[in-house]
Parts: C-alpha cells; structure tokens; sequence
C-alpha cells in the first residue's frame, strides 16, 4: 500500500515511528539533563543556604570557645597569685561590685574582702602553699563565661619539699562577665566537696 507521498505506507510508519521515538527519546533525554541541571543548581543554591545560615553559629562557638580559654587562663592566674601572694594582681581579676560567697566565710563578701584568705596561707616562712585545679565545665553565654572547677590546696616544707598539709577537695563556681578585652570575676561560690 502507498501513502498520499508515494511510497509504501507499512515502510511509511515504521520510519515515522522511528522518528517519532527517536523524537521522544531525545526530549526525554534532554528534560532528563535539563532537570538533572535544575536539582543540581537547586542543591548547590541548599548547600549555599545552608551554609551561610550556619556560619554565623560556628563563628559564634568559635568566639564561645576562644571566651572559655580566656576565662580558664584567668582562673590558672588566680591560683598562681594565691601562690605568689600578689594581692593586687589577684584582686585585679574580681569586679568593684562583686558579691560571692568563699567556702570559708559566714556570709557573702564583697571586693574589698575577697584577698583576706591569702596573707595567712604565707605567714609561716618555711611552709610553702601549693594548689591543684582541676576543670570540671566552662560555658560561654556571650559576655558572661560560668566555670566550675575542684581544688586543692596543700603546704610543702621549704626544706624537703614534701607535703606537710593539704586541705579537703573543695568546689568553686565563677562567673566571669567581659571588660573591654579582658574578663572579671562578678560573682561566685565554694564550698567542700563531701564525699559520698
């Protein structure tokens, strides 16, 4: 049978057909990288999103973390001024409005009582103090950094360099709030650990 075209109508359809699928095929083929392209500009734009949305989170743990060594630095130099009995670099590091409560005191003391514990601790010359700290948590909430940390404190001869004294294991909360490009001391707590 011919077609209107002259040539044979079952040669006619099979080669439309071909063209037809061959047509589809590419269609296919090209929505196929078409859309591939789409969901790929579409997940590169996700990531894009992503990332700058947390950007700004790891910037801020950055700061939190550099605030918590800081504030940590700052807790070594204050046992290192108990050590030293430099009362004035030790008082450097509490705030002129500061309240707290030491482990030894009835009450809550402000700065200007804060150092009274340290001059009786080198009043005997051949007793030299020593301490331990040991972090337990540091948490950065902006200005503000909150440590917790044990102690102990204990006295060696001058002589043998032996340990002649040492206190119970003690407990020590601070609050340290930021100035200008350093931190003080606002506020704090310590007491005994007691012993289960």
């Amino acid at each position: 049978m011919r077609g209107a075209g002259g040539g044979s109508m079952g040669a006619d359809s099979g080669e439309n057909r071909r063209k037809q699928t061959l047509m589809c095929f590419c269609v296919i083929a090209g929505s196929t990288r078409s859309l591939r392209e789409h969901r790929g500009q579409n997940m590169a734009r996700f990531i894009i999103a992503v990332l700058l949305i947390l950007s700004p989170f790891h910037a801020l743990a950055e700061e939190a973390s550099a605030s918590e060594e800081a504030v940590w630095a700052l807790e070594e130099s204050y046992w290192r001024y108990v050590e030293e009995n430099d009362i004035e670099k030790y008082k450097s590091l509490w705030d002129e409005r500061f309240i707290g409560w030491p482990g030894g005191s009835e009450r809550p003391v402000e700065k200007t009582n804060i150092a009274d514990w340290i001059g009786p601790l080198h009043s005997d010359p051949n007793r030299i103090f020593k301490s331990e700290i040991n972090r337990e948590a540091v948490r950065a909430f902006g200005d503000v950094v909150v440590v917790h940390y044990s102690y102990r404190g204990y006295f060696i001869s001058k002589d043998s360099g032996e340990v002649i004294e040492q206190w119970e294991l003690g407990k020590i909360t601070h609050t340290w709030q930021r100035r200008g490009d350093s931190w003080q001391i606002i506020t704090g707590m310590a007491g005994r650990i007691v012993s289960e």
